[in-house]
């Protein structure tokens, strides 16, 4: 690839991808200088805090906006940001890129932070491409219910039997990046599995018959024509996915 940055690659999916492509990893506290003459940002970096108290405010800015915007002014030739699918409503219906999105109506500081970031990339960048995932999973990941299920590590789930999911991976995902660029895509994709897959039938999957938690949660449902269009793996359903996550990390 051309010369690429990676914006957090010190663990997860930005990790993954910054090793994969060759990348400059650039983590929190490095200097901008580092990403003189870069053609590629891929920005992966995010802190979460879905309940953020006023003192803490600041620090969620700086972390999800304020990095993001600086970055965004330098000279660069194309910027990949990662988003979220969280930005859609929590309903039955099937969501797709185009919709019209108000930040009033989202629930969380989260997504909100993420549709802000989305209108900086889409305003400052150059060829930019916004990227909504679900649920991603890799080695090295911070453990989640599935996972625990998946590496038989099984205590403290706190999901009920009925929350559902949809999963890809950071393999599935960074072949969409890299056939994005080479096929010069830009605007919002959707990265999403087809078919969504329950707590209980994860657990099922990996021969689990314990205990669920009481919390709920549901993914939204997104249509995924143009990830799939670029890459065809994610034609598979979730629970493909899941069961090859089981192979490989039972090994």
């Amino acid at each position: 690839m051309s010369r690429t940055v990676v914006v957090g690659a010190g663990a997860g999916i930005g990790k993954y991808i910054a090793e994969r492509f060759g990348a400059i990893a650039f983590v929190r506290g490095d200097v901008l200088s580092k990403l003189e003459g870069v053609e590629t940002v891929i920005f992966c970096a995010a802190k979460a805090r879905f309940e953020t108290a006023a003192s803490d405010l600041y620090t969620s800015l700086e972390d999800n906006l304020f990095l993001l915007e600086r970055i965004s002014r330098l000279p660069h030739q194309r910027f990949v940001y990662f988003s979220t699918v969280d930005l859609y409503p929590n309903d039955d219906g099937v969501h797709c890129e185009t919709e019209d999105i108000k930040i009033e109506a989202l629930q969380g500081g989260y997504p909100a932070f993420k549709l802000m970031g989305e209108a900086i990339v889409q305003a400052r960048c150059k060829r930019p491409l916004i990227l909504r995932p679900t649920s991603l999973f890799g080695k090295g990941m911070r453990p989640n219910n599935i996972v625990r299920l998946i590496t038989e590590d099984t205590k403290g789930l706190s999901l009920a039997k009925d929350a559902n999911f949809n999963c890809i991976t950071y393999e599935m995902v960074t072949d969409l990046i890299e056939a994005a660029i080479h096929e010069d895509e830009t605007g919002i994709i959707n990265c999403a599995a087809t078919g969504q897959i329950t707590l209980g039938e994860v657990a099922a999957l990996c021969g689990y018959e314990g205990a669920f938690g009481q919390y709920s949660y549901s993914v939204r449902r997104v249509a995924n024509e143009r990830a799939c269009k670029l890459v065809p793996s994610f034609k598979r359903s979730s629970a493909d996915i899941v069961g090859d996550l089981i192979k490989k990390w039972r090994k």
